[in-house]
């Protein structure tokens, strides 16, 4: 009886034995890496897991504060365990300087939240939004603004010529006035602190069509081109001194009575007969003739004096036609 218990004995004592000698084992110290703010320190430990270790080490960990590994995860040789604090930072924000406590992994985009949150606004910031705070220097975010605006403009009408083979060279007639047309326009406005950035056009409605100005002009072709020094007359005293009722009042040279497109000029220069036009004036021919009018000379018959005297004297061209 006294074997049996002595060898139970020895046994319980080799199981226990062997039991601690496992534990020790399991036990062993590791190196641990810990990052506080920045600040490397190392540790050795025999915690099994992250939460072990903070507690082995009285390092308190606050809701707000940031760290890369979870309270459960093992503790193995080597690890990395970095812990950060929220910190107060200064920035530009429009141009005014702010302080704000951000936190320790924050990075440039939280803060662009931040800002948005409380000034109802978007930002942008000069530096690359997935930068860390921490990292950082010299902040300055400005607000950004995008707006519509719609704006009702004008479309201008376009001149259109065509050919007139009844009318002279160098004639001009209006077939169709032209009409401006309208649109309303969509632009989008990019405002950074206040200031416009760009303008940019997004859209374009239509509300009327433009019409276009049609001109018709003569093709009919010209022998010469004359630049000549016009005048104006009519078949009244002032010009002719006959009054209506005298021999030959009204009456041209080639024995015509003087009507608009009636032109005095000197025959050896401008045959009688011949077509004309005149700039500013129309179609016209030479048929009279006038003690004033020589060699570089032009009268124009018009039938009101009022006329007559508006147009003065002034310098034109004048074509000869075929």
């Amino acid at each position: 009886m006294r074997k049996k218990f002595f060898l139970a004995t020895v046994i319980f004592i080799t199981i226990l034995s062997f039991g601690e000698k496992a534990d020790a084992i399991e036990r062993v110290d590791k190196n641990v890496i810990f990052i506080n703010n920045g600040i490397i320190s190392n540790y050795q430990t025999t915690s099994e897991t992250v939460k072990e270790f903070l507690h082995e080490n009285k390092i308190n960990i606050g809701a707000e504060d940031y760290i890369n590994k979870k309270m459960d995860a093992e503790i193995f040789d080597g690890i990395n365990i970095e812990i950060g604090h929220p910190f107060k930072l200064k920035v530009l924000v429009d141009d005014q300087d702010r302080y704000f406590f951000v936190g320790f992994n924050d990075e440039i985009v939280d803060l662009i939240r931040i800002l948005k949150n409380e000034y109802k606004k978007d930002f942008i910031c000069e530096k690359n939004s997935g930068c860390k705070l921490r990292n950082c220097k010299d902040l300055k975010f400005y607000s950004r603004e995008i707006k519509l605006i719609e704006t009702e403009q004008d479309i201008l009408f376009k001149t259109e010529f065509i050919d007139g083979n009844d009318m002279n060279a160098g004639e001009e007639q209006i077939i169709q006035d032209g009409i401006n047309g309208e649109k309303i326009i969509t632009e989008e406005i990019v405002i950074i602190n206040g200031k416009e950035k760009s303008r940019e056009i997004q859209a374009e409605k239509l509300i009327k069509e433009p019409v276009n100005k049609i001109i018709k002009r003569g093709t009919s072709k010209y022998k010469k081109v004359l630049n000549m020094v016009a005048t104006a007359y009519t078949a009244g005293f002032e010009s002719t001194g006959k009054r209506p009722g005298d021999r030959g009042y009204g009456i041209t040279a080639t024995g015509t009575k003087a009507k608009h497109g009636t032109v005095a000029v000197d025959p050896k220069v401008i045959p009688l007969g011949t077509k004309l036009y005149v700039e500013g004036y129309g179609n016209a021919t030479a048929l009279d003739t006038g003690g004033a009018i020589k060699n570089n000379t032009i009268d124009l018959f018009y039938d009101r004096l009022s006329d007559a005297r508006k147009f003065g004297r002034r310098n034109i061209t004048v074509y000869v036609l075929e």
